[in-house]
């Protein structure tokens, strides 16, 4: 279900805003707000950061690029000699280093291995079958690739997230039997045919409008993988260690693509335009001229959502997954369908206790 909002103030202001009661409008309101508030404030503060200077110092090295603390790049040859009748080239041995080190990290990937309890026989072959299982599921949930690609951008930025998350709105359509026409002749039914099923519901009615009926194909749902490099996922960035108790991941979708999803909230998706907000970085880095006008990004049908995952602790016991739309529009706000979230951070190659590494160590 989505609803718009136009609350000003991000946070509600006698309670924490991951306890807001969204079962009520005004709730709702105040969540989308609070949600889309975190993402632009990380945006607006990021560049000052300690983080940010690491980071792209650290993509700077590893392509041989010039930057705020180097005015030169080893892509570029210069001169030497008294009279600069020699050439001379920069060697990046530090970015040769790192990808010495992917090359090996890649052969150690991890991945699912399922240890038999004791010596069994029935123990033993139960494991290997269970080890045919889950080597399928990491290969067709791109779990695989998704490790790989993250070890990768750990090791050139030092950190790195995977998105393993189902969603409910991918995979084959849901189908069922539908019985053909009776026989005029024989009083029996036709051969069924198969149909897509429907999933129909109606709009909540708000603001005052008349309830609506929808209706839209039910699919079975997939497990789905993506790879965020370090300044592509919001957190609290006042944080000094990485124990998050939220994260916000991007979610890039199609206009009529989501219309065709939420096809109750058509009116409202249709008339959004993006603002021209810090919500990126092509405000804050050194990209062409053209990609910081704000008439670059809303005429395109091109919308980036956000997904926040708050894990349950005692202000939030159920946690709390919602998508926003900008501070205008939230779909589906409700408790955390997962244990934990569902963020696997990575760092320099490897993953590590999340308790213990430091966002701010060199």
């Amino acid at each position: 279900m989505a609803i718009e909002t136009n609350i000003t103030n991000i946070d509600p202001p006698d309670q924490y805003w991951g306890s807001v009661d969204y079962s009520s409008e005004d709730g709702k309101r105040q969540l989308a707000n609070s949600i889309y508030g975190r993402v632009r404030r990380y945006y607006e503060a990021l560049p000052n950061t300690y983080f940010y200077q690491t980071i792209t110092k650290a993509l700077n090295i590893f392509h041989s690029l010039p930057g705020w603390y180097n005015p030169f790049s080893a892509t570029v040859l210069g001169r030497g000699g008294s009279q600069g009748q020699n050439v001379s080239a920069r060697v990046n041995l530090t970015g040769s280093m790192a990808r010495s080190v992917i090359a090996l990290l890649l052969q150690y990937v991890p991945e699912p291995d399922p240890t038999p309890v004791n010596t069994d026989v029935d123990t033993l072959q139960q494991v290997s079958l269970v080890k045919q299982f889950l080597d399928k599921y990491v290969e067709e949930s791109g779990l695989k690739q998704g490790f790989c690609d993250a070890t990768k951008l750990a090791e050139i930025y030092g950190m790195a997230f995977v998105h393993h998350y189902w969603d409910p709105y991918s995979g084959p359509y849901k189908m069922e039997d539908v019985p053909g026409p009776v026989d005029p002749q024989t009083g029996m039914p036709g051969p069924s045919t198969k149909q897509r099923v429907m999933v129909k519901y109606q709009s909540d009615g708000a603001d005052g409008r008349e309830p609506k009926q929808f209706a839209r194909p039910e699919r079975l749902g997939q497990l789905r993988t993506k790879v965020f490099g370090p300044l592509d996922v919001p957190f609290d960035i006042s944080r000094q260690d990485c124990d998050f108790d939220w994260l916000v991941v991007p979610w890039d979708i199609n206009r009529y693509d989501l219309v065709a999803l939420f096809p109750e909230a058509e009116e409202a998706i249709m008339a959004f335009t993006p603002r021209n907000e810090p919500t990126h970085l092509d405000a804050n880095i050194n990209r062409l001229e053209a990609e910081k006008k704000s008439e670059r990004i809303a005429d395109r049908d091109s919308l980036r959502l956000w997904t926040i995952y708050h894990k349950p602790n005692a202000a939030v016991p159920d946690g709390l997954q919602a998508t926003v739309l900008g501070d205008e529009i939230i779909f589906a706000p409700g408790p955390l369908g997962y244990t934990e979230i569902p963020v696997i951070p990575f760092y320099h190659g490897h993953i590590e206790d999340r308790k213990s590494t430091r966002l701010n160590s060199s």
